[in-house]
């Protein structure tokens, strides 16, 4: 009975977190296209960082974190990260670039709050048509940043 709450458990969290995302494509919209990658690194078997969009001109879009957590549903403490990419609008917009610490469960973030950290940034941009962009960030107790930048040449936007 108990591996069935926790699984139920988990899978209503997934879903919360997706219930609310939107493509980052506009259902009409059939203009150039860019590819922004999210970035997450693996600290624990239970621990990881991740850097992603979270949203474009104000609508939550699918990230990494989001990915990770459904891969890791009903897992329990794991926490394992994946690889996470999705184009966007090559088209002025405004991002919201997250990066957090994530444990593999819910309990875990509470017992280690002082811990989990986080931190955004907005910033205004318009990707090029067929560039490719990445979400990387550091963080610790004593630095917590997140950028973007462009694949090819490691140039981070401002």
């Amino acid at each position: 009975m108990e591996g069935t709450m926790k699984k139920a458990l988990a899978c209503a969290l997934v879903l919360a977190s997706a219930a609310c995302v939107t493509p980052p494509i506009p259902e009409n919209y059939s203009g150039p296209i860019a590819i922004i990658r999210d970035t997450a690194a693996s600290e624990s078997a239970n621990r990881a960082q991740f850097f992603y969009l979270s949203e474009i001109d104000g609508r939550k879009v699918e990230n990494v974190l989001m990915a990770s957590r459904k891969a890791n549903a009903g897992r329990g403490f794991s926490m394992s990260t994946v690889d996470f990419a999705r184009d966007v609008p090559a088209k002025a917009s405004t991002l919201l670039l997250e990066g957090r610490v994530a444990y593999g469960a819910p309990i875990q973030e509470i017992i280690n709050s002082g811990t989990v950290y986080t931190v955004q940034k907005t910033l205004n941009f318009t990707p090029e048509s067929n560039k490719a962009y990445v979400v990387k960030g550091v963080l610790s107790a004593e630095r917590k940043e997140v950028w973007l930048e462009e694949v090819a040449t490691g140039k981070r936007i401002q």
